[in-house]
Formats: structure tokens, C-alpha cells, sequence
């Protein structure tokens, strides 16, 4: 049997629009000192793969299709977990999140010693050591503790909610408190969650003035609990709160609804870029946290699209961690469809070099530089990519996967299961390799053993340091 290839994915640009339009605009040049664009990071929360009208979903989504249609769409871009606390770790470190010890979803209560630890460096503190004014309007969920707050992570403003789930009319999480904060102070702010997002986003993009400014946009949509615009609260305050709702007869349509009121989102943040006539010095990245929730329990019914993806949140097929990327960047970034594999964890060193930044940091990126495919239409190095989720693991090296489960956790006493995948022929990895590629399968349980020591072992220096612009 032939073993799948473990050469990387071509780049496809369409109709060879990349090359061309680059060449007039000097795209090939790293930004000069001094012309540090705005950054718009846009985070979906739980959207699937196929869930954007730009990824063949069935909900219309112009503006985000339109970001896609002038921009890049990536077609093997990878969440860093199949769930969102290590991934909005790894977005925000540029790193493994098993690092920085965030290995699953914050679940309420939230101990103080949880989260992204207060000696990480950040995005957020790299881009304001550049330079920029920093704000994050949304979902944070990397820690409720004073010193894992937003504020204390690189921050200058801070509106949304700090846990991970919370009603988006009532506004009342898990433990039926409110969960909406203005900076450290709760904040009684009556709206639907993603039309506040997007008042508070437009806002402060309204505020800013010579200082260029990194907006960390990070919707609570589409997750449960699917609580439609003008819908009635699913959980409330002053009660304790479980469940998402998703057994209700009215569950896809609630989902469909989240989807379309954060594209429309979008687009009033997109306008004011617009407005403010910003809109070639603006870089907008458009991804989501992990794949679509599916089917959990009793629940006949798939929540969400993976586009025909197996798997979904949870777990490690490509239905759990293969998301939407956009990228857009009018005059930079060239209309293209780009195949290479990347990862959340790139994010970090990507705006780093397209900020100009000088700043080393340090503990060493394991995310790499995307300028070359986004800006001069390089392909990627070759490299392998790791995950890991309670008792599953997986490694993607070329076109070839490993996945090791225990059937998925739910049977303590299940024998764990290797299954070895074809990404270039299977996309939906319905024919499992392993049986006729001994050697291959040994060879990546070693690279998953290796990585997985190395990123348990804690960082190869110690906590932030002080840096200079």
C-alpha cells in the first residue's frame, strides 16, 4: 500500500493573481519603519469549517465573503486545539499552548491559578511595545484571577466577557452572575452580546488617532446557547445555568442566526475602517477558535457545518481543527486561494514582522512567519504540526496524519486506536492508512512522544522581560 505523501500542499492562486498585482506594489518588501498597519484580528467562536458562505455554508455571509473574495482564503488553515482556551493561547503566545499549561477550555468556576500565566508574553504586549494601542472587545477566556486579566496581559481597553460561555441576551454565565465588563468593572450594558461587540469595536476604532491600533475582536458567536437577536435568554441571572439549548427544535435556525448577525458585525467594522479612511493601512484576519460542535448526547441533530469534514469540536479529525482563514489587506495582500497548512500559532510572528517590530522575544516562537505566502507568494517550509486534547493526539507532517485516540474518551476501557491519513486524497479521512504503513506510524508516535516532552517541559527561559521600542 502506498503511504501518503509527506510533501507540503501547493499554494493555489487564482488565475495566477497573485504574482501580478504584487509586482507594481512592492509587496515583496517587508514594511518599513514607521509604516506599521492597523490590525483588526477577527475570532469566531465554535464556527466550523464549512460554515461561511466563502467555504460553501449554506447562511449567507457577504461581508465576510467579500474579505474573502478581495483578500486570501486559506483552505488547511489549523486551529491550535479542538477547543478554545489553548487556542486563543496559542494565538496570543505564538506558541504550543501546552506551554503555557492551558491544555483545555476554562470551566467555571475558574480557579484563580487557571489560564494564560502572567509571565507569557503576548501579542497584544509585543504590539504595544511597537508602537500601538491595544484593545480587546469579546470573549477572553484565558483567566478570571486580577493577574491573568486582560488589562495585566497587554491590554489598554477591555470590553466583553472573561469566561467562556455566556447568554447573549441576558448576558448571565454558568453560575447565573453577569458576565460583561468594562476594563476590571462589571458592566450592567443591556443589547444583544454581538451587537455590543460591535459598538464597542466601532467605537474604539472611532477613537484612535496617529497611534496605529490592534483591535482583537473576539466574538462569543456562534456558540451556544443559540439565543437568536430578540430571542428569549436560554440562561439567566441569579440561577445556576447548564445546557446550551441545543435539543431544541429551533437550535440550527438559533446557530444560523448567530452566524448572520456576526457577518453583519463585520461589516459595521469594516464600514468604520472605511469611514475613518483607513482602509489600505488596515490588515483584517478573519479565523475561528476550533471546529463546529456537532452532535453531543441524545441530540439527533449536527449543530454547526464541517464541510464535510469528519469529526468535530472535541476531538482531533480535521473537523475538529480545520478552520476559515482570511486574510485582507487591500494593496498588499493579493485576491488568492492559498493550500498550505498553517496554524493558529502563526498569528504571532506574522504581525510581528508585518508591525516592523523589532523586539525579540523571549521564549522562541514554535509558530512561523506567514509574510512570505501572504506577501510575495513563497510556499511555507515544510514542518510538522502537533496537537494534543486530553487523551487524543495527532501530527501532520506533508499530507500525511497520524490520529491517536481512545475512542474519543468515551470508553475508559477502549484500547487506544492509530489511525494514519492521506490529506491530499482524503480530506475526509475516511480510509484509515495505518495497517499498511508500519513503519511510518512508528516513526510519527515517536515525533508525537517527542513533542509532547518538550512542550511538558516548561519554558527554555524564564518569565517576560522588560523591552524597549
Amino acid at each position: 500500500m502506498k503511504m501518503p505523501s509527506m510533501k507540503p500542499t501547493l499554494t493555489l492562486c487564482i488565475a495566477g493573481l497573485l504574482l501580478a498585482p504584487l509586482t507594481g506594489l512592492h509587496a515583496a518588501e517587508a514594511p518599513k519603519p514607521g509604516a506599521k498597519p492597523n490590525i483588526v484580528l477577527l475570532l469566531a467562536d465554535d464556527l466550523g469549517y464549512g460554515e461561511l458562505g466563502c467555504y460553501g455554508g449554506k447562511v449567507a455571509t457577504p461581508h465576510l465573503d467579500r474579505l474573502a473574495q478581495e483578500g486570501q482564503r486559506w483552505t488547511q488553515f489549523y486551529a491550535n486545539s479542538c477547543v478554545c482556551s489553548p487556542t486563543r493561547a496559542a494565538l496570543l503566545t505564538g506558541r504550543y499552548p501546552q506551554r503555557a499549561g492551558v491544555n483545555t477550555a476554562l470551566v467555571q468556576p475558574i480557579q484563580d491559578n487557571e489560564g494564560l500565566a502572567p509571565e507569557e508574553w503576548t501579542l497584544a504586549e509585543a504590539l504595544r511595545e511597537a508602537g500601538y494601542r491595544t484593545g480587546l472587545i469579546g470573549k477572553w477566556h484565558l483567566g478570571s484571577s486580577a493577574e491573568r486579566h486582560p488589562l495585566r496581559q497587554g491590554f489598554d481597553e477591555f470590553t466583553g466577557c472573561l469566561s467562556g460561555m455566556i447568554d447573549h441576551t441576558s448576558h448571565a454565565d454558568k453560575m447565573g452572575e453577569t458576565d460583561w465588563w468594562q476594563g476590571e468593572e462589571r458592566l450592567m450594558e443591556p443589547g444583544y452580546v454581538t451587537h455590543l461587540i460591535e459598538r464597542h469595536a466601532v467605537d474604539f476604532i472611532d477613537r484612535q488617532k496617529e497611534q496605529p491600533f490592534f483591535l482583537y475582536l473576539a466574538f462569543t458567536t456562534p456558540h451556544s446557547p443559540y439565543t437568536a437577536p430578540g430571542a428569549r435568554p436560554v440562561w439567566k441571572l441569579g440561577v445556576g445555568n447548564g445546557g446550551d439549548n441545543a435539543k431544541e427544535p429551533d437550535a440550527l435556525e438559533g446557530r444560523a442566526a448567530l452566524v448572520r448577525a456576526m457577518d453583519d458585525a463585520v461589516g459595521k467594522v469594516m464600514d468604520a475602517v472605511s469611514r475613518k479612511g483607513v482602509g489600505k493601512e488596515t490588515l483584517v484576519i478573519f479565523l475561528s477558535d476550533n471546529g463546529a460542535p456537532g452532535r453531543y448526547k441524545n441530540n439527533p441533530v449536527f449543530i454547526g457545518d464541517t464541510g464535510g469534514l469528519r469529526g468535530q469540536k472535541f476531538d482531533l479529525y480535521e473537523g475538529g481543527i480545520r478552520v476559515p482563514a482570511i486574510f485582507h489587506w487591500p494593496g498588499r495582500i493579493a485576491p488568492c486561494v492559498v493550500a498550505d497548512p498553517a496554524i493558529t500559532m502563526d498569528i504571532m510572528p506574522t504581525l510581528l514582522k508585518l508591525a516592523g517590530s523589532a523586539v525579540m522575544p523571549p521564549r522562541a516562537f514554535d509558530g512561523v512567519d506567514l509574510f512570505p505566502a501572504l506577501m510575495q507568494g513563497q510556499r511555507l517550509p515544510q514542518r510538522d504540526l502537533f496537537w494534543s486534547f486530553k487523551k487524543l493526539c495527532a501530527i501532520r507532517a506533508g499530507d500525511a496524519k497520524l490520529v491517536r485516540t481512545d475512542a474519543l474518551g468515551k470508553n475508559p476501557e477502549a484500547k487506544p486506536k492509530t489511525e494514519l491519513f492521506d490529506l491530499s486524497k482524503d480530506r475526509a479521512e475516511s480510509l484509515d492508512l495505518s495497517a499498511g504503513s508500519t513503519a511510518q506510524v512508528e516513526d510519527f508516535a515517536r515525533r508525537l512522544d517527542r513533542w509532547q516532552k518538550d512542550v511538558e517541559s516548561g519554558p527554555k527561559t524564564e518569565g517576560k522581560r522588560a523591552l524597549t521600542k
